[in-house]
């Protein structure tokens, strides 16, 4: 009997690190996922949420990645929405995002990013006013929601177009869908905007240029 459970317990050792080893290879988390977000120049995301983008172009291919890296699908890519700043931080192509963060790999301390490269982006600032001189942070501190009169989160939709973002810029109601097309051979990344009717303009950010 010894030796019988010496045995179960040796084979279920071996066993743990295979059922661990990827486990975001078999998850399907579905179109969008939430999550702290890194990308590139300092541009952190504490409440984001990565929606998957997919515009394929004839002739285009994936590519083997490197050792422990994985593929790049130019087709492949996603943005990333802002909840707290409500601005899109960024959008890519070549991967969805780098799984990296000790729910996905087990790393801790580390946050997971785009996996292709970003194409446009915005500075960690206010993605929306009603007044283009308040297009920046007001926060005291860098966390957390804007104040409610500047702008406040409300939620997201799922449509068979895509997944659409609601939030309020004053007492003005916004509904945002990101979205990337194919035009004569060239990705466009775009946004589909429902403004309610309002008694003062407002401004949203499309992207900071890197000047």
């Amino acid at each position: 009997m010894r030796r019988i459970y010496a045995l179960a317990f040796v084979a279920v050792v071996l066993a743990a690190p295979m059922l661990a080893a990827a486990p975001y290879d078999e998850m399907d988390y579905g179109p969008f996922i939430s999550h702290t977000f890194i990308l590139p120049n300092g541009n952190v995301t504490l409440r984001g949420i990565a929606v998957r983008l997919n515009a394929p172009i004839d002739g285009e291919k994936a590519t083997p990645g490197a050792k422990g890296k994985p593929a790049v699908d130019p087709a492949k890519g996603g943005v990333i929405f802002d909840t707290e700043l409500l601005r899109y931080s960024g959008w890519w192509n070549g991967g969805f995002i780098t799984w990296s963060g000790v729910v996905f790999n087990g790393n801790h301390g580390a946050n997971p990013g785009p996996a292709g490269t970003v194409r446009v982006a915005t500075n960690v600032t206010a993605g929306v006013a009603n007044d283009p001189a308040k297009l920046i942070d007001p926060r005291s501190y860098p966390h957390g929601p804007m104040p409610r009169e500047q702008g406040r989160y409300k939620g997201l939709y799922r449509s068979d177009k895509g997944i659409i973002f609601a939030y309020s810029v004053g007492d003005t109601q916004v509904l945002d869908m990101p979205s990337v097309a194919v035009h004569d051979k060239m990705r466009v990344f775009g946004r589909v905007l429902n403004v309610a009717p309002s008694k003062s303009p407002i401004t949203i950010l499309l992207f900071d240029t890197p000047d």
